[in-house]
């Protein structure tokens, strides 16, 4: 499939701005430039959706450039007429439908016809086309439309879309609260970082290490399919993290983000392995519920929500146990637990980060 080097490059651009400047900021922004790469007649971007009936949730991610009564009809009632289709998505992780080419599939012909005409003709819509993708929110999409005056999606625009859509996930999923960020040149240097950076950093003093040694090679990676985000893993002993590596800045200043959250934690921490580390120190009631859930992979905002305390407070119940313990950090103290409760084992040779596709 060939495609326009003006449009590649405004699509470039545009990846590079959404990564930069959040859409949030600035929604006419967002729609106005992304209008330019395709057209469209209105347009909706991160739709909270019900996977179990199709419905539009509430949520303050919500861009809409729609009228709001196609949001209520949709809700009241045409929303099974979508659901097959969205069931279709969730069930075989699809990412992205023409509905127009995808309802006949689904419906029977009177409900394609009473869809077509009460739905979509009355709200002066004729093509559609959607994504959907995951995040630890929930379920989210994509939705633009075009009127009879308009002509349909091509293949050409479909694939850019699609090109598009890996980058609208991630940009959602950073907006989360709580996500380290940092930014490199192109050389692989850091440039920035923000305030949970450093402070993650310094609890784990080999992550950050290993970013330096490995920013470089991540970048050389991006920049060979930079329509790819990124993702690796990273990490030693038990504590690994998978991050994402992303484009930002502009043409002329080229910077990568770098986002990172600590994988979940092996099963193999029970209760009777934590049992028989905290036998071997003396820690308090409380350090000791801070160390089940730091070995659970929870971070410090979600322990001081379990144990409703602040997260200075959950702070300094970690320290306490980094303290009691000898280490420096969470992948020190993990690696601890496992190396005074489990026998020794031959130790494999990994690489310090892998490709996750």
């Amino acid at each position: 499939m060939h495609y326009d080097h003006v449009i590649v490059k405004r699509l470039v651009n545009f990846i590079r701005e959404i990564h930069t400047v959040s859409p949030w900021q600035d929604q006419g922004r967002f729609f106005k430039t992304l209008h330019r790469i395709i057209p469209f007649d209105n347009s909706a971007a991160f739709i909270k959706v019900d996977p179990a009936t199709s419905r539009i949730l509430p949520s303050s991610m919500t861009l809409w450039e729609d009228e709001a009564d196609v949001m209520r009809d949709h809700n009241q009632y045409y929303w099974k007429f979508k659901q097959p289709i969205v069931a279709e998505i969730v069930n075989k992780r699809l990412r992205s439908f023409h509905v127009q080419n995808a309802l006949p599939q689904f419906l029977s012909k009177p409900d394609s016809e009473e869809y077509r005409v009460d739905f979509w003709e009355k709200h002066r819509k004729r093509f559609s086309y959607a994504q959907y993708f995951k995040t630890r929110q929930g379920l989210f999409s994509l939705y633009l439309t075009r009127s009879s005056r308009s002509p349909d999606f091509s293949e050409e625009e479909e694939g850019l879309l699609n090109m598009l859509l890996p980058h609208m996930e991630l940009i959602l999923s950073a907006a989360e609260p709580e996500t380290p960020t940092l930014f490199a040149d192109p050389k692989g240097n850091i440039v920035c970082v923000d305030a949970a950076v450093d402070d993650t950093l310094k609890q784990d003093p080999t992550l950050a290490k290993q970013f330096q040694q490995a920013l470089p090679t991540w970048i050389g990676w991006f920049l060979s399919e930079p329509f790819k985000p990124l993702w690796v893993e990273i990490g030693e002993g038990e504590q690994r993290y998978r991050c994402t590596v992303s484009p930002a800045g502009t043409a002329r200043l080229p910077l990568f983000r770098i986002s990172w959250a600590p994988m979940a934690a092996p099963a193999g921490f029970s209760e009777n392995i934590l049992a028989a580390f905290c036998r071997r120190y003396p820690f308090s009631p409380r350090e000791k519920q801070v160390l089940a859930l730091t070995a659970a992979g929870k971070q410090r905002k979600e322990m001081a929500q379990a144990l409703g305390l602040s997260v200075e407070t959950v702070k300094e119940y970690l320290s306490g146990v980094y303290r009691k313990t000898g280490v420096e950090g969470k992948g020190e103290l993990l690696a601890k637990i496992l190396s005074q409760t489990h026998p020794p084992a031959t130790m494999e040779v990994t690489p310090p980060f892998i490709i996750s596709d």
